[in-house]
């Protein structure tokens, strides 16, 4: 169903201004979201990856034969994080709070749709990115809505691609440039952490314990680590509500349902 103030707003959205204001609004909506809810986020990926953490520990060759059992762990424990992800992001728009134990159950309640749809979406998007990185791009921003989209509406993979390729007409190009902006903030944002977690564990190891200094730079690593890994998980779903709030008129408490 179409909102019909969209078809008023259609044509504005064509241009470059309207899709470079579309961009910067989710840009801020994400970034907002993101480091207002830091922790959160932080700890939500933490739980969802201490298997792959806990198994990898244990893995002393890195070579041994259990490595790519390990990496698909990894990815599996990832995919739970952004399912999670969606379920928080959405009540974190509505200005409630949320448990990060309550989020990763929702999340595991779809890691199997939500995984068969990442493996095609990545398996899309490389194929393109095969051919002069622009198909890929255009895949990316057409496709990115997917992993929300199966989580949300109860779809399958391939209806849930094909839903996101729809969904995201008129938008494409808005999508693609918030996600660049958003990943030169990732970048920058990790090579400032990075810098600081240097500068900071010199100047603690020559003052203080090394035990000190050790736990100080892994909790700033930490979190630049799961910040740079929540990006873009959280800007799927933001994508995902603000056009459908857009086109379809669509709230945030519909949406949830899904989870009741």
């Amino acid at each position: 169903m179409t909102n019909p103030r969209y078809a008023q707003s259609s044509s504005y959205r064509s241009t470059a201004k309207g899709i470079w204001q579309f961009s910067f609004q989710t840009f801020k909506k994400v970034v907002s979201l993101l480091f207002s809810h830091l922790p959160h986020y932080s700890l939500l990926i933490l739980l969802s990856s201490s298997p792959a953490i806990i198994i990898g520990s244990f893995t002393l060759n890195p070579y041994s034969q259990g490595q790519p059992a390990l990496k698909m762990l990894s990815l599996l424990c990832g995919l739970i994080s952004w399912a999670a992800i969606t379920y928080s992001a959405l009540e974190h728009l509505q200005g409630r709070s949320v448990s990060a134990v309550t989020s990763l159950m929702k999340g595991l309640q779809k890691v199997i749709p939500v995984a068969i749809t990442y493996i095609l979406f990545l398996f899309i998007v490389g194929i393109g990115l095969l051919f002069f990185l622009v198909p890929g791009l255009i895949f990316f921003s057409g496709l990115l809505l997917s992993v929300p989209i199966v989580v949300l509406e109860d779809l399958s993979p391939i209806a849930a691609l094909q839903r996101s390729w729809n969904l995201s007409h008129g938008y494409k190009r808005a999508i693609l440039n918030a996600s660049i902006l958003l990943f030169l903030l990732s970048l920058v944002f990790l090579i400032f952490i990075s810098i600081l977690l240097v500068a900071v564990t010199f100047a603690i190891a020559f003052s203080l314990s090394p035990l000190i200094a050790a736990i100080f730079s892994v909790i700033l690593y930490v979190f630049a680590l799961f910040g740079f890994q929540t990006s873009f998980p959280l800007a799927s779903v933001v994508f995902y509500y603000q056009i459908r709030k857009e086109k379809e008129g669509i709230g945030l408490e519909e949406l949830l349902k899904v989870f009741e």
